[in-house]
């Protein structure tokens, strides 16, 4: 199987054989001509400033994909992060951290009971114990800083996991995740209790199998300083160290105080801003005092700039954006009715589940279009009269923009003076108009 990725800015002709092949699908493949006036359906793609042989959406970071990475499923039951040195492509449906080779550590910590909790804890939660790896909560977990000796051990039992892992040798695996956990709960500084609340918090989530309970009560004894994974051995438990002074734990204190740490890699680059910010930051709003127009501009600007997401992903980029850590029920409705309401007003559009931007500037929209949408934003409260200056402040928000540029100005101004002439609006003196 061959994967053909003629990404923005390629030279066709340099590939003959591949742009003769595209060819029989370019009515598919063809872009929707900005300012189409036609209400029948495009039978290609969306509009944009992609070539009919181009990938519709930037990918600037495609060199990435060619590196060491880390990479990790998008929907998942426990952490599945693993390392690729393939230089393989990956799907919409996962995600992948580029690395050299000092990095290699860091899916050790990533695969930690540690981040399992942390994942439980951010991650948008689906049925049955299911979670949705999302980007920024994925960036925003903190490397804690590691000595090298620590980095060195992490990344052999990162490779002999995955050894053990292929084998399918589940005794094993188990006891060098014991003593991953062991070193990751030192370097994150946690107390006995900590260890515990975690644990149990996840034990219901954990595989129980006889082997890897036998195995986990073996290697919580472990050492770490056996150089060869595949020949650890078991020594006396190390005495725990005494508790720092911290309150008691629970998990609502560690979700806000376990990874207040400052981490080493760009993974953890907005935790470093995000947490040292967070004894001042502001509560976010309660979903149910929003501002409709202030989540329609944050939906614009988030699908502005990226590719499709499907709804789950929307759901809790826009809750983030918003600041909200969780998603729960109700906040799921209320942005749920957003997006939808996004959809109806033309800011987005819904292409077999996923969700994209429908047109980035006012000007790519059709002017039909246009005017059902001004008529609808000015009549939010019933035939009122308003001033066209805040008439046309209504039509911008109402399509997501926060600010009335020139273009958006000067589009609005052409609607209404169209529309008065169609006998759609009527106005009172020179400022003001309504709907007729």
């Amino acid at each position: 199987m061959f994967l053909i990725f003629t990404r923005q800015g390629i030279d066709i002709e340099e590939f003959p054989a591949i742009k003769k092949h595209l060819a029989q699908f370019r009515s598919q493949l063809e872009p929707e001509p900005a300012g189409r006036k036609s209400k029948s359906k495009w039978p290609g793609r969306k509009a944009g400033s992609y070539k009919w042989f181009e990938i519709q959406d930037q990918t600037t970071y495609w060199p990435e994909l060619e590196k060491k990475k880390i990479i990790s499923t998008k929907v998942s039951i426990t952490p599945t992060f693993t390392i690729d040195e393939s230089a393989s492509y990956l799907g919409n449906t996962s995600y992948c951290i580029a690395i050299d080779d000092s990095q290699t550590y860091v899916v050790s910590i990533l695969n930690s009971l540690i981040s399992f909790f942390y994942c439980k804890k951010v991650f948008l939660d689906k049925e049955s114990g299911w979670f949705e790896v999302q980007p920024d909560g994925l960036e925003a977990f903190p490397i804690p800083p590691a000595t090298a000796a620590d980095k060195a051990r992490l990344t052999q039992l990162a490779e002999a996991c995955a050894a053990a892992a292929q084998r399918g040798d589940e005794a094993t695996l188990a006891v060098h995740e014991a003593e991953i956990n062991q070193i990751v709960y030192r370097l994150f500084d946690l107390t006995p209790d900590e260890i515990a609340l975690i644990e149990s918090a996840l034990a219901p989530t954990r595989t129980t199998t006889p082997a890897r309970k036998r195995a986990r009560a073996v290697a919580a004894a472990v050492t770490d300083n056996d150089p060869t994974p595949e020949a650890a051995t078991v020594a006396e438990p190390a005495k725990a160290k005494p508790a720092a002074a911290k309150p008691a734990p629970t998990a609502a204190w560690l979700s806000d105080e376990l990874f207040n740490v400052e981490g080493e890699l760009p993974l953890a680059k907005k935790a470093k801003a995000v947490h040292k910010a967070a004894p001042t930051k502001n509560a976010p709003t309660p979903v149910d005092q929003t501002q409709r127009d202030e989540v329609l501009a944050v939906i614009r600007e988030l699908f502005s700039t990226g590719s499709a997401r499907d709804r789950d992903t929307a759901l809790w980029e826009v809750a983030q954006a918003l600041g909200y850590a969780r998603v729960g029920s109700r906040i799921r409705d209320v942005l749920h009715r957003d997006l939808l309401t996004a959809v109806r007003r033309g800011i987005l559009q819904n292409e077999g589940g996923e969700l994209s931007l429908l047109c980035r500037s006012i000007e790519d929209y059709e002017r039909d279009f246009l005017k059902e949408q001004f008529l609808a934003a000015i009549h939010q409260n019933g035939r009122v009269w308003r001033e066209r200056e805040a008439a046309i402040r209504l039509f911008a928000r109402w399509l997501g923009y926060r600010r009335t540029g020139k273009l958006i100005d000067a589009t609005a101004r052409s609607l209404i003076n169209g529309l008065l002439r169609e006998g759609s609006l009527e106005k009172d003196g020179q400022d003001r108009i309504r709907r007729a």
